[in-house]
């Protein structure tokens, strides 16, 4: 699974060199260029002057076919200079953070409740805080919710075929994946489609349909059957943050569950949120293996279509029951 997506640029910034022939100067005598010599050497090796066109009182221009190296130079530099700043600027303009969409921070508190008068009573709270795009230094531990690659607040599926990914990970996964060697590229596709989504063909009546994706061909091994990035990637097992999770000893293991639990759906309804119409229409449309009364959750549909990246371990994350875990994509 390849996050991906990057660009080649060259330009010849610089336009055509001018090759001069110059030729190192003659000893001349006091007095040479006033001699019949000196006007004639001057006369002979002089460059010709070149033809000017004057019409209704247009300004005089030289002859395309006959320009000397000073008249090629002067534009030539003006060019470079206008080319470099328009490059200056494009690049000012693409890698301004404000342009893109932020990161948000995952900050948990949890203390006892001001509403109860019992002080065994605790109240979890979660706050949400943004941060640009390109943020590094986070705390190796706390959550966040990051998109991946990083692209313009304005950017659709149409001026990005390869789309991105909402991720929900822990500072320290950011960084593994922003330090990754040649991250972001572009993906991969196949030459024609091999497959379709559907239902399984069968004669028999009593059988239900069975939705999936199927082959449309034979398939050798390694073929490119289906290329894109996944629509969402969450953590495996339950997260809170490290001080959270050291101020969650003083309750009991039922508390803790109660909390983290409550804590960790919130999470995933902040990183959720982050998708678009189109995605979260297309997300609710999954089974869920944990519906009840027709109610399905994040967390359920999650667990029902995720599927593991392997080797994407995060041990900058602590999990509820204190596993490495992996994270899950869909």
């Amino acid at each position: 699974m390849y996050f991906s997506e990057a660009f080649n640029c060259e330009a010849d910034l610089f336009g055509p060199t001018l090759n001069l022939n110059i030729q190192p100067p003659s000893i001349m005598k006091r007095g040479f260029l006033n001699s019949v010599k000196g006007k004639q050497a001057i006369s002979t090796q002089a460059p010709q002057v070149p033809d000017v066109q004057e019409k209704n009182g247009d300004q005089p221009s030289l002859n395309p076919t006959e320009s000397s190296p000073a008249s090629v130079s002067a534009p030539v530099a003006s060019n470079k200079n206008d080319i470099n700043e328009k490059e200056t600027k494009s690049i000012q303009s693409e890698k301004n953070p404000d342009d893109y969409k932020k990161d948000q921070r995952i900050v948990h508190h949890l203390g006892p409740s001001p509403d109860s008068p019992e002080k065994d009573i605790w109240t979890a709270n979660q706050l949400i805080e943004d941060a640009p795009s390109d943020t590094l230094d986070y705390e190796l531990h706390e959550l966040i919710c990051s998109t991946q690659p990083a692209h313009l607040t304005n950017a659709t599926r149409e001026t990005n075929p390869d789309g991105w990914t909402e991720c929900l990970l822990t500072g320290l996964m950011k960084q593994t994946i922003l330090e990754t060697p040649l991250f972001p590229q572009p993906l991969s596709q196949p030459n024609h489609s091999r497959h379709r989504v559907g239902d399984a063909s069968h004669k028999s009546t009593t059988l239900k349909p069975l939705p999936g994706l199927y082959a449309t061909q034979e398939l050798d091994m390694g073929d490119l059957i289906l290329s894109e990035r996944p629509v969402l990637i969450v953590p495996v097992m339950m997260r809170v943050g490290e001080i959270f999770y050291q101020t969650l000893s003083e309750l009991t293991q039922r508390e803790r569950l109660d909390v983290a639990r409550n804590q960790w759906q919130k999470a995933l309804e902040t990183v959720f949120a982050r998708l678009s119409k189109e995605d979260q229409k297309e997300f609710w449309s999954l089974r869920d293996i944990q519906e009840k009364d027709g109610k399905k959750s994040i967390d359920g549909i999650v667990k029902t279509n995720g599927f593991a990246i392997l080797g994407l371990a995060d041990p900058g994350t602590l999990t509820i029951l204190r596993k490495t875990a992996s994270h899950v994509c869909m």
